[in-house]
């Protein structure tokens, strides 16, 4: 997508649009790391719910003299809040008792428990002081929501995702065209622009094929044929989606965004290709071609957002014309198929 569409329809920003984008990119990443924290903190709960009772000296045959603590916190491994961690001495009841190495976290004791002696068991590299019971509970069903949350974002609602990670519009629309096309569809609704044909001129020869490539793996091309699109993703080859005859074609025509007061057309904010079959309500149901039908404000065909450069206009206006010459000779007979 060339540069200059991209300057020009960021351009149409209002001064509150710009500073809606910052807010939103701030937004998102800032909830990154709160979305994780608060993860941690639900599990932190869950676990605080888990506790049993406390171990007993005969359980454990092991005991903990606490000796001084700490607070830490309000970020930390247990997510949001402030918790204890303590350095105790650890051994045997009634033999002598060394420091541990690790101290004791998440409040398992707390200032309270300075001076005394617990019975604790060794898991791992930590002490526990409680059994853990193996209750269900609404904390170990939440534990999992918020990275849920951020698995849906990064999927299901991509395209809006898009527009809150990058802040600029020019950027949005250039990693996603869809983004750009909700953009026109809002200017348009707010009548701050408005869709003309568009005849860029012709070049004085056609070309045998030309192809608008975009983000994502899509790819259309205008060739012998008719009008194919094609989509390969990352290590794979292209692969054909979809094939649009000349014969299968009412027309095919470009069309630019204006803005109102731009009477005599001189200044395209962005031209389109939009695309009428036959019957025109085919476009509608077509897997590859409804989820452009009536987009941009498009009446009775398809509309892609494939902003494109004077150039590539100027291109598929010449290429276009010329097979669909060729195919109206085609249908009255004059050229052999």
């Amino acid at each position: 997508m060339h540069v200059s569409v991209l300057r020009r329809l960021a351009q149409e920003q209002t001064l509150l649009e710009k500073l809606g984008g910052l807010l939103r990119f701030v937004v998102f990443w800032l909830s990154i790391p709160g979305i994780f924290f608060l993860g941690l903190t639900v599990m932190h709960a869950d676990q605080l719910n888990k506790r049993g009772a406390a171990y007993t000296v005969e359980e454990t045959d092991r005991v903990a003299y606490v000796k001084e603590c700490n607070q830490y916190g309000p970020f930390s491994h247990a997510g949001f809040g402030f918790h204890w961690e303590c350095s105790v001495d650890y051994g045997a009841p009634g033999g002598k008792l060394k420091p541990f190495s690790q101290k004791t976290r998440s409040s398992i004791f707390t200032p309270a428990d300075i001076g005394k002696t617990f019975a604790v068991k060794k898991i791992g590299k930590f002490l526990e002081r409680y059994h853990e019971v193996d209750r269900f509970n609404w904390a170990s069903l939440h534990s999992v929501f918020p990275f849920a949350i951020v698995a849906l974002i990064a999927t299901g609602q991509y395209w809006g995702l898009m527009r809150w990670a990058v802040g600029s519009l020019a950027l949005g629309i250039k990693l996603n065209p869809h983004v750009g096309r909700k953009f026109v569809e809002k200017l348009m609704r707010q009548g701050r622009l408005e869709a003309r044909p568009y005849n860029p001129g012709y070049y004085p020869e056609a070309a045998a094929t030309v192809e608008l490539n975009r983000q994502h793996g899509n790819s259309v091309k205008f060739g012998k044929i008719g009008i194919t699109h094609y989509h390969s993703a990352k290590y794979r080859k292209k692969v054909h989606t979809w094939t649009l005859k000349w014969v299968q074609l009412e027309k095919v025509e470009l069309t630019a965004f204006y803005r109102p007061d731009d009477k005599d057309g001189e200044y395209p904010i962005a031209r389109v290709i939009d695309i009428y079959t036959i019957p025109r309500e085919w476009a509608s149901v077509e897997p590859g071609l409804k989820k452009h039908w009536g987009a941009m404000g498009i009446q009775g065909g398809a509309r892609f957002e494939y902003f494109l450069s004077r150039e590539k206009a100027l291109a598929i206006n010449t290429t276009v014309a010329a097979y669909t010459a060729i195919n109206a000779k085609k249908q009255q007979g004059e050229v052999r198929p």
